[in-house]
């Protein structure tokens, strides 16, 4: 993957971001991302699919999450390529990643950590493994923030 199109996607100055208090999925599979939805929201957070990295980066123009769900393997941009983009944001910088994958290696671990993702998890995963780690991703950036 190339990274991201610079003439075809534009940040919004930092200003213009609104936060909020969702979950974003970010999944081409839509499987995955049925789930993870479900999943959260029955844990009480609210949370959004995005099926397509270009779909999440026209919502991140206007909103910013709590935390973000990353996949490392979709089409037209790789999660480790988003990542690097979400981290250049000034806005976004902070925002808790937590990158998935179906395809787990010590070195696809590293590039993504490299990339800027705070935790990392090799599907399939248990529900409590996924849930604990939120946890602890958004109390970790309770303290960041202050």
């Amino acid at each position: 993957m190339e990274g991201i199109p610079t003439q075809e996607f534009q940040w919004e100055s930092p200003q213009q971001v609104q936060g909020s208090n969702e979950i974003f999925v970010v999944d081409d599979d839509e499987i995955f991302g049925r789930f993870a939805l479900k999943l959260l929201r029955n844990y009480g957070y609210e949370a959004r699919h995005f099926k397509s990295a270009l779909e999440f980066l026209t919502r991140l123009r206007h909103q910013a999450p709590t935390l973000i769900i990353l996949d490392v393997y979709m089409s037209w941009i790789n999660g480790m390529d988003l990542a690097k983009a979400i981290r250049k944001n000034p806005r976004l910088k902070k925002v808790p990643i937590l990158m998935v994958t179906g395809f787990p290696s010590s070195e696809v671990r590293f590039q993504g950590f490299k990339a800027g993702a705070d935790a990392f998890l090799e599907k399939p995963f248990g529900t409590g493994e996924l849930m604990e780690l939120l946890t602890a991703l958004l109390d970790k950036n309770k303290y960041k923030s202050n």
